[in-house]
C-alpha cells in the first residue's frame, strides 16, 4: 500500500490531514508502487485530488525485474555446475559431535603407553601418550576424524572408527603404531562404532547404527545423524568375514569380548547381555548393572554416576556389583574410567570449565588407585586441545 494518500494503479484519494493507507490492487509490485508515485504523480488544484498518469508502471516494472533475475540465474548455471560435487559434498556430509566429552583413550597392554582421539588444534587425529616420558606422538595424521581407539592385545596396532571426508558413515580401521596406511575393515552405509579385539588379535567386534540419516538435517547447527549403538557384529582383522550377531530389534553397543574370545558381552538399555560368537544362541540376559571397564581378570567393575555433571564420581565394585565402593571425590564431575593392565589402577578423565558457565567442558587426565589413594594429575586440558604443543611435567 502507498503511504501518502496514493493507490497503485491509478486509484486515487482525497488528501486530508490524516494520510490514508490504500491497497494496491496490483499487490506484486507495492514496493516500486510507492516510490514512482512520489516521483510521477501530480496535484490536480481544482478537485484537491493526486492522480497519476503512469498507473501500468509498476506492472512493467514487475516483469522487468523477473527478467532481470531470471537472467541472472542463466548466468549462474555454468559456476553453480562447476561447484555443483563440493556442494554436493556439503550439503550430504556427514556429522558427529567433538568436543572434549567425545575423547576416548586405552592403556596399552604394557601399561606405559595411552592412545586418544584429540579435539581442537589436534584435528580430532589419533596420539599416543608414553605415561613414563610424558612424550606425545600423532599416530594418524589425516583428513577424517578418528573415534573410540583401542589397543591389540599384543599392542602394536590400534583399532579404532573414522569419518572420511565425502564418506557417508563412520567406518572401522585398523593402524600399526609403528605408522603406515590404516586398513579400513567395514563400508556399509551405517555408522560402525566402539570397535574392540579379541583376545587373539585375529577379530574385532563393533556396534552399528544402521537408522543415520544423510542430507539437509546435519546442516542445522546442534543436529546429529548418529546414535551410540544398534546391532552388534564382528568381522576378521582382515576385513573378511563380516556377521551380525544380534538382531535389529535389540538397541545394543559397547561391545566386548569375553576373556574366552569365545563370547561377547554389550548393554542394551535393559542391562548387560552375552551373545556366543558363533552364533549358536540368541543373546542372553547376565546383568543389569552398566558400567564403563572391567579389569583385565574380570573380577572388578569401574563406572561413573552421579545426578549432574558436577556430581559424577567414580566406583569400583566386584564384577556381580557388590561391594561398591567411591574412589573419587572431586565435586567437578569424573568420568570415563579405564582399569590399567594390572587392575590396580585407574585412569579416568575430569571435568572443567576454564571459560565459565557460557564456555564448554574440558577434560583433564588423571590417576588414581582402585583404593582410591594417591591422586595425581596425568595432564591438563591442553593435551586433548594441542597434543603436540603439550609439555608434561
Amino acid at each position: 500500500a502507498c503511504d501518502d494518500g496514493v493507490a497503485c494503479d491509478g486509484a486515487v484519494l482525497r488528501v486530508g490531514d490524516e494520510l490514508r493507507r490504500a491497497v494496491a490492487v496490483d499487490t506484486e509490485c507495492r514496493s516500486s508502487c510507492v516510490m514512482w508515485f512520489r516521483k510521477s504523480t501530480t496535484m490536480d488544484t481544482t478537485s484537491g485530488r493526486r492522480t497519476s498518469s503512469m498507473g501500468r508502471s509498476c506492472s512493467r516494472r514487475s516483469v522487468y525485474g523477473a527478467a532481470i533475475v531470471a537472467g541472472l540465474i542463466i548466468l549462474a548455471l555454468p559456476l553453480i555446475n562447476a561447484c555443483w560435487p563440493l556442494i554436493n559434498a556439503c550439503w550430504l556430509r556427514h556429522s558427529r559431535p567433538h568436543g572434549h566429552s567425545d575423547i576416548t583413550l586405552d592403556v596399552s597392554p604394557t601399561g606405559h603407553q595411552i592412545v586418544f582421539n584429540a579435539s581442537g588444534t589436534g584435528d580430532w587425529d589419533l596420539y599416543i601418550l608414553d605415561l613414563s616420558t610424558l612424550r606425545v606422538r600423532r599416530l594418524a595424521d589425516t583428513p577424517a576424524y578418528e573415534l573410540t581407539p583401542s589397543f591389540s592385545p599384543d599392542g602394536e596396532s590400534v583399532v579404532y572408527a573414522a569419518g572420511l571426508p565425502g564418506d557417508l558413515a563412520d567406518h572401522i580401521f585398523v593402524r600399526s603404531i609403528r605408522g603406515g596406511e590404516a586398513r579400513q575393515l567395514t563400508a556399509a552405509d551405517a555408522n560402525d562404532m566402539t570397535p574392540r579385539f579379541s583376545p587373539d588379535g585375529n577379530f574385532v567386534v563393533f556396534a552399528r547404527d544402521k537408522t543415520i540419516g544423510h542430507g539437509p538435517p546435519t546442516l542445522i547447527a546442534g543436529t546429529d545423524d548418529y546414535d551410540r549403538g544398534g546391532s552388534i557384529h564382528i568381522v576378521d582383522r582382515d576385513g573378511r568375514d563380516e556377521r551380525q550377531l544380534t538382531p535389529d530389534s535389540m538397541f545394543a553397543y559397547s561391545p566386548e569380548f569375553t576373556a574366552d574370545g569365545m563370547s561377547v558381552v554389550f548393554f542394551t538399555p535393559n542391562g548387560e547381555f552375552s551373545v556366543p560368537v558363533d552364533g549358536s544362541a540368541s543373546p542372553l540376559s547376565i546383568g543389569q548393572l552398566e558400567y564403563d571397564a572391567k579389569s583385565s581378570d574380570g573380577s572388578l567393575i569401574s563406572y561413573a554416576r552421579g545426578e549432574n555433571a558436577p556430581d559424577y564420581e567414580v566406583f569400583v565394585a566386584n564384577a556381580d556389583g557388590t561391594a561398591r565402593r567411591q574412589v573419587t571425590r572431586s565435586n567437578s564431575g569424573s568420568f570415563k574410567p579405564v582399569f590399567t593392565p594390572a587392575g590396580d589402577r585407574l585412569l579416568f578423565f575430569r571435568e572443567s570449565w576454564p571459560d565459565g558457565p557460557m564456555g564448554v567442558p574440558k577434560y583433564s587426565l588423571w590417576e588414581i588407585s582402585v583404593a582410591g589413594e594417591d591422586e595425581r594429575l596425568i595432564a591438563g586440558p591442553d593435551l586433548f586441545d594441542t597434543p603436540l604443543a603439550w609439555r608434561g611435567r
